[in-house]
């Protein structure tokens, strides 16, 4: 059983990540997107007070932070399209390491991968 201590201090974790990300402009699909979650999930982390995982509460303070940097928008950075032929894919969860991964781990990775190497160009200029 929780103590009310824990359990106001979850609260209090969720309440300020929720305000951060919605003052960044963040739209909940988004944030499930780059978090690799579903949206339900974070409906439920921003609105019924479920637990955020602390590896996921460090990524969408990472989010934010990244949000709020004025030389670059938000949304040129994370959310494009991009239509790739199942060999470019092949290609790219390769060079990711992630050939043997489900499709949901592989997404994950070239992710992760385009993410360093925007980190890369991004250092450049």
């Amino acid at each position: 059983m929780r103590d009310f201590g824990t359990i106001r201090e979850m609260n209090e974790v969720n309440q300020r990540l929720r305000s951060a990300v919605e003052l960044a402009g963040i739209r909940r699909p988004e944030l499930a997107s780059l978090l690799g979650v579903s949206v339900t999930t974070v409906n439920g982390w921003f609105s019924s007070g479920r637990t955020i995982p602390k590896l996921k509460q460090n990524a969408i303070e990472a989010i934010v932070k990244q949000a709020r940097r004025p030389e670059l928008k938000f949304d040129d950075i994370v959310s494009f399209s991009v239509r790739l032929t199942p060999l470019e894919w092949q290609q790219l969860c390769d060079i990711a390491g992630a050939e043997s991964l489900s499709p949901h781990e592989a997404e994950a990775k070239v992710r992760e991968l385009l993410q360093k190497a925007w980190g890369k160009l991004s250092a450049r200029h």
